[in-house]
């Protein structure tokens, strides 16, 4: 069978499938809502276009399924084709993903009817009979997966597409768990003040029962999905180690963790000093402005402390972890120093703001994101400018030689994604440049064109052109850094120069550009600034005076 006729065949299998599942849902719900009065006066245009859909989707699907199915037993290469797979698994991960998302919903409510709001004019079985129905379609296609295994007909794409089915079910599991435990936190420290976090909620059983849902739903995906997984590689299996989509969502999990942790304390702390300089808000209790803050440290805390003991061991390498968590920690402490200077830069031009509202806007920050970079980023650093161990050394075969004896490579200073931390964030200073030049040249040509009365002016050119200029100096300072962080890593790995630019830029570029570009357009793009910059020179200097 050619490629383009099986994805013809299967895709209109599933066409057909899709069609015949809407239209049981549709007419499940007019019964449910009618009884057999859906067949009759008005509701019958709404019965008979289920009907349609479920007579012409059962149909096609069983046409085309039969002639898949004939193939795949009679040829063993159909039976183990990547779009046999594709199909397999797609059916079985939307299935089962919108049953779990019904399931969640239906006993959400049935919870809350329960304990609050009772009984009276509820129809569940309208949710209820249409999950049933998707997890009996998951429970066939599953069957046919496995059966298919069995057999030895997994093909080459059949457990790459099994790892992607597990990977979207753990993912799933694990990240309705954070989501369900941050809500459902959030919420009963709020209870504690008093208070519910959602104004449509009218109980705390409303706001609380459907958080405690998802979270039994999500651990229950954990379970069959992640546990397995993560017990073959506590357990040494090599494959499950090494697995990338594994892999992937380990650290999605770590940087999320991270986020909630550092980004949780920073919001903490702003209120809290924000209550200690300038008071409380009206009618506001600690706990109401703290409690999403709180829920995210708590969940964060959580996560981290199930990876360091669950599933740390389990990797080839934490370094990864490390550098996720410090990205965040640089991102927190970037942007509160592009305040701090913004800040300074206003005082210098007569327009700075109360040290009260500085030292809650910047100084969270600064605290959180910079002692929690400098302490993961100088252990990193520690790492890759050790000196790797002479012990270490190989020999590498040579044809026609007896060998070639090389020395032993630091993997903390050759690991990957210190480069690619590396090169990001001065990819991150390089687009701060380019923006605090755009905005600082329009705001001069602005003022020397005298159209300073521009929405958002301040009527202080120094003041205005604070933003950009802490753009272009922490932008600057930045690519200065990682650029001499860069240098010293290829000066340990004995690279000269010229191959630090070839790696830098890629063999395919000759040294002459870059140095063309620093020193040639850099000097001229300067040579242009200074000369739009002279004509408000003068205006500069008398605004800061007049500011002072």
């Amino acid at each position: 069978m050619t490629t383009v006729r099986r994805v013809y065949l299967y895709l209109a299998s599933f066409i057909g499938l899709l069609l015949a599942v809407v239209g049981i849902v549709l007419l499940i719900g007019l019964i449910v809502d009618q009884g057999f009065e859906a067949f009759r006066g008005s509701s019958v245009l709404g019965s008979t276009s289920a009907l349609a859909l479920i007579i012409v989707g059962v149909v096609g699907w069983r046409v085309y399924w039969r002639v898949v199915q004939r193939d795949a037993n009679s040829v063993p290469q159909e039976r183990a084709c990547g779009t046999r797979k594709a199909y397999l698994y797609g059916v079985m991960t939307l299935s089962l993903v919108i049953a779990l998302v019904i399931i969640q919903l239906l006993l959400s409510e049935m919870l809350i009817r329960l304990f609050d709001t009772g009984w009276q004019g509820y129809k569940p079985w309208t949710p209820l009979l249409s999950a049933i129905w998707l997890v009996v379609i998951w429970r066939w296609h599953d069957w046919i997966a496995l059966t298919d295994q069995s057999a030895n007909s997994d093909g080459t794409r059949g457990g790459d597409l099994r790892r992607g089915y597990w990977f979207v079910l753990a993912a799933y599991g694990v990240f309705g768990t954070i989501s369900g435990l941050t809500t459902f936190f959030a919420g009963l420290l709020s209870h504690l003040g008093g208070r519910a976090p959602l104004a449509a909620r009218g109980t705390w059983m409303q706001t609380l029962f459907p958080p405690l849902v998802q979270i039994l739903v999500a651990l229950v995906v954990v379970w069959f999905f992640w546990r397995s997984s993560q017990r073959k590689a506590a357990a040494g299996d090599e494959v499950e180690r090494s697995a990338r989509l594994r892999s992937i969502l380990i650290h999605l999990v770590v940087f999320v963790a991270a986020i909630f942790v550092l980004g949780g304390t920073q919001t903490a702390l702003t209120d809290i000093l924000g209550r200690l300089l300038n008071g409380p808000s009206r009618d506001s209790l600690l706990v109401l402005t703290l409690n999403g803050p709180l829920a995210q440290i708590i969940v964060g805390i959580l996560i981290g402390w199930y990876f360091l003991k669950a599933v740390r061991p389990t990797l080839n390498t934490p370094r990864l972890a490390e550098y996720i968590i410090t990205g965040v920690a640089f991102f927190i402490g970037l942007a509160a120093l592009i305040s701090l200077v913004t800040a300074l830069l206003q005082v210098l031009g007569g327009r700075g703001q109360r040290i009260e509202t500085l030292i809650v806007q910047i100084l969270p920050g600064l605290l959180i994101g910079g002692i929690v970079w400098l302490w993961r980023w100088s252990r990193l650093e520690k790492d890759a400018k050790a000196v790797a161990p002479s012990a270490q050394e190989t020999v590498v075969p040579i044809s026609g030689e007896a060998g070639l004896v090389q020395p032993g490579v630091n993997e903390a200073r050759t690991y990957v994604w210190r480069k690619v931390y590396l090169y990001f964030f001065q990819f991150v200073g390089l687009i701060m440049l380019l923006i605090g030049s755009v905005i600082l040249l329009q705001t001069v040509l602005t003022q020397i064109f005298g159209t300073s009365s521009r929405s958002g002016s301040s009527g202080n050119l120094f003041a205005d052109l604070a933003s950009p200029l802490a753009l272009l100096i922490v932008g600057g300072g930045l690519m200065f850094y990682l650029l001499r962080v860069i240098t010293a890593d290829a000066r340990l790995s004995g690279l000269s120069a010229d191959e630090l630019m070839r790696r830098t830029l890629g063999d395919t570029w000759p040294t002459w550009i870059p140095i063309v570009l620093i020193f040639g357009i850099l000097p001229i793009f300067i040579i242009v600034l200074l000369a739009l910059l002279g004509p408000a020179i003068g205006n500069i200097f008398s605004n800061i005076s007049g500011g002072l």
